[in-house]
């Protein structure tokens, strides 16, 4: 049999470049959701008194980072999908959980930096923040993980979903903690460098998380008890 013929259209470079244009389409979208968090970090200076305006901010980000997830996931199975509408089916069909699940790991790191303030001034200082600092951990994980359960479940109650991604935080606790650091890292360069924290880190950086996920999580965990 006669090998197909390359065209232009499928030619190894063409696919690349689709595949690299699908990425920056997903990036352009994640940043014009988080457009009130670029604002912030570009107006306002890092100060405690600033603290409320960064919080508002940051609230389109969980359903922006569920969207991006989501995204990455019809990406990962089929490469050639419109980025742009598949991006708006993934806001459509998780922006709200994402951004429910958001709010509660912002709850959490909420009182995490609280407590480092209030404890600064005291003895009990060096004690208390290691053990601060791994619940703010578990509590990015916590969020992390149910928005890949969610995205592997649409279906699931997010009561489940809560319940199967505190499990897996606590066991996968290496896991937990790397994909911790790669979100962190996704602002820190949202803030630091606009550049590539906008246009290169979401997808680059979120696909990292996803593919750690995708490696140690299986959907039938789900039906765990």
């Amino acid at each position: 049999m006669m090998k197909s013929m390359r065209t232009f259209e499928n030619n190894l470079y063409m696919k690349a470049f689709r595949r690299v244009y699908n990425l920056l389409v997903f990036n352009l979208l994640f940043t014009l959701l988080n457009l009130p968090l670029f604002l912030a970090f570009n107006l306002l200076a890092v100060d405690y008194r600033n603290v409320w305006f960064f919080l508002l901010a940051a609230l389109p980000f969980g359903g922006a980072f569920a969207a991006l997830i989501g995204s990455l996931e019809q990406f990962a199975m089929n490469k050639e999908c419109e980025p742009a509408k598949v991006f708006f089916s993934q806001i459509y069909t998780f922006w709200l959980k994402g951004t429910v699940y958001w709010l509660t790991a912002l709850a959490c790191l909420v009182v995490v930096a609280t407590d480092l303030l209030f404890f600064a001034a005291t003895p009990w200082f060096q004690w208390i923040s290691p053990l601060l600092f791994v619940v703010g951990v578990i509590g990015l994980g916590i969020f992390l993980n149910s928005i890949y359960f969610q995205i592997k479940n649409p279906l699931v109650d997010s009561k489940d979903i809560y319940k199967i991604s505190l499990y897996y935080t606590l066991k996968k606790w290496y896991t937990t903690g790397l994909n911790g650091l790669l979100l962190v890292l996704i602002l820190i360069c949202m803030l630091l460098k606009p550049q590539f924290g906008y246009l290169l880190a979401p997808s680059l950086l979120g696909g990292l998380i996803y593919l750690n996920s995708g490696k140690l999580y299986k959907p039938e965990a789900t039906n765990k008890n």
